[in-house]
């Protein structure tokens, strides 16, 4: 420790009722805990990194942790790519924001309620950014005592598809009535002092430094219309060639599969054990 923590590069944040005197006091007080010592700790911030997810489809094996787990599970990842200066244009993932808002009702109702798949079902779309890039991805997570990892993820991607139609259907009215939804929730007032201070020190922590995001964002997501919405589900979900990894969770009882599984709807190019997922992270693109 006593070689480490010297080298090691300190940023500290502080919020709420306090002077800009009684905060640069704190920091030198963790500073000087830490041992701190700006000669030897790096000026550069350490730099974020993330995969380019490429556009075959793989799936990644993991046999449960626990033996005795009867539960399987499935995790989907569908990422949208920057452009060549490493940023994506803020109107896409305002568009991806919206489509996982708009979606995640419908999953639960189709694969938890009706389907009955498994008690957890759980759909999610966000966006990392850092000082180098930015990309926002779309999130399904199924888990089921029932049924398989395999099949999770094609019962999953015939939701994807169902949803297309639906979404392809809803009105201009129903549409605004969703996208105001979270336009609010963008622009809602922080109820706490961790509710302010958490997107700050994501700024901070990142290095990205756009204090005013969810402003930009709530101002882009006012912009886009239904079209802009499935054209991309249609483009970057569902379309060959998107950008999608999956993890099958496989339980107790049932087999651990090594190849794309006939008959089932959407399935990925190509199964691999979770051990070569090292391997293969090293052979994509990264931002």
């Amino acid at each position: 420790a006593s070689a480490v923590l010297p080298s090691v590069r300190v940023e500290c944040m502080s919020f709420g009722n306090l002077s800009p005197g009684k905060a640069r006091e704190m920091a030198r007080t963790i500073a000087a805990a830490l041992r701190y010592n700006p000669a030897k700790a790096p000026q550069i911030p350490m730099e974020q990194h993330a995969v380019v997810l490429p556009s075959a489809d793989t799936a990644f094996t993991v046999p449960a942790l626990n033996p005795e787990d009867v539960n399987s599970g499935m995790l989907a990842i569908f990422q949208l790519v920057p452009g060549q200066d490493g940023k994506l244009p803020i109107e896409k993932s305002a568009a991806m924001e919206l489509l996982g808002y708009i979606m995640k009702p419908r999953c639960f109702d189709q694969l938890r309620t009706k389907e009955q798949l498994g008690y957890v079902v759980f759909c999610l779309a966000g966006a990392l950014h850092s000082r180098s890039f930015s990309t926002s991805y779309l999130n399904m997570l199924v888990q089921s005592s029932n049924f398989t990892a395999s099949y999770l993820d094609s019962r999953a991607m015939n939701f994807l598809h169902s949803f297309r139609d639906e979404l392809a259907s809803m009105t201009e009215e129903e549409f605004t009535t969703v996208r105001e939804a979270l336009v609010g929730v963008k622009l809602e007032k922080p109820l706490s002092l961790g509710d302010e201070a958490s997107p700050v020190w994501a700024e901070v922590s990142g290095h990205t430094y756009v204090f005013a995001r969810r402003q930009a964002e709530a101002q882009a997501l006012q912009g886009l219309s239904r079209q802009d919405v499935l054209q991309l589900l249609e483009q970057s979900i569902l379309a060959t060639g998107r950008r999608r990894a999956s993890l099958w969770y496989v339980g107790k009882g049932k087999p651990v599969p090594t190849a794309p599984e006939t008959g089932e709807r959407d399935p990925p190019q190509a199964v691999l054990p979770f051990s070569e997922l090292d391997s293969w992270k090293a052979s994509q693109l990264t931002l």
